[in-house]
């Protein structure tokens, strides 16, 4: 991290409001917590535990 990223608390920060379009009928969801690998190392943790 150099010192550009820095930022005081009260400096003044710009949003974007350009946001990319999300197509419907997707395979991929932001709710499906199966898709994520966290989700299949608990699983793995869960297998050794038993």
């Amino acid at each position: 991290m150099s010192m550009e990223d820095n930022r005081v608390l009260f400096s003044v920060i710009m949003l974007s409001f350009e946001f990319p379009e999300i197509k419907k009928g997707t395979k991929a969801t932001l709710s499906d917590i199966t898709a994520r690998p966290e989700y299949n190392i608990l699983n793995k943790q869960v297998a050794i535990a038993e």
